[in-house]
């Protein structure tokens, strides 16, 4: 790592300021403020891929820059603390990451491509390129989680929710995968009837169910694709 500049200011032991930037293996800036009853907290990073193979973390990610906002503070359904010491409290926020392509995909979300006719041509084995990733994201007692996720491309989307350990590693993901993204979506957003098709925030009309188990350097996806012939409010029944 270089370029590292950090500035923090601990009040009894708890961290209550920061500002952190970086400039390698990815520019990343950070900040941390005080607002008495919560601590505003925005995260930028430039290159998530370059970032965590440059940290030795994970090497099958290329591209996206990602955004990071919300606040440390007790609350909200969440008490205790955030579990990566320093004294600080839950987090609950959102974060967005751009364009980026995952390298050496499970096979399974290839053939998941292969629901999507349209984009056959553009499917490749040696990479899934995504669009984008959206999440409200909280960090409790060492855990991440995730919901109303949603990741994509035109071809192939999906919804996720679920848990990441921030020591072990260990993935408690579920979530579904929808076929013809955009245009599959859209019954899902009619008023009064859209959780009939779709009980999943942000889902489709045809989708299968999945889960990820594992640790985050060797994910195991399963994916139920009995799933799809299921109207959208019997999925989760099944799953």
């Amino acid at each position: 790592m270089t370029g590292v500049r950090a500035q923090m200011e601990l009040k009894a032991g708890q961290l209550r300021t920061a500002h952190f930037a970086m400039e390698t293996p990815s520019r990343v800036r950070g900040i941390l403020a005080d607002a008495k009853t919560e601590q505003p907290f925005v995260l930028d990073i430039g290159n998530v891929g370059t970032l965590l193979s440059g940290l030795g973390l994970f090497d099958r990610i290329k591209g996206g820059v990602a955004h990071l906002d919300g606040q440390f503070k007790n609350g909200d359904k969440l008490s205790g603390s955030a579990g990566v010491g320093l004294g600080l409290p839950p987090f609950i926020g959102h974060v967005e990451i751009g364009a980026f392509d995952v390298l050496k995909p499970p096979l399974a979300v290839t053939v998941a491509s292969g629901l999507s006719p349209l984009h056959w041509a553009s499917t490749r084995t040696d990479r899934f390129a995504i669009q984008h990733f959206a999440s409200k994201l909280s960090l409790a007692n060492g855990q991440v989680g995730l919901r109303d996720g949603t990741i994509g491309n035109e071809a192939l989307g999906a919804t996720l929710e679920g848990q990441i350990g921030v020591t072990d590693t260990a993935l408690a993901l579920d979530g579904t995968i929808i076929p013809l993204f955009g245009l599959n979506a859209m019954p899902g957003h009619l008023p009064g009837v859209g959780k009939l098709f779709s009980p999943e925030k942000n889902g489709g009309l045809l989708a299968a169910t999945f889960r990820v188990r594992g640790k985050l350097a060797e994910p195991a996806l399963t994916i139920n694709p009995f799933t799809i012939l299921l109207p959208g409010a019997l999925r989760k029944l099944v799953h």
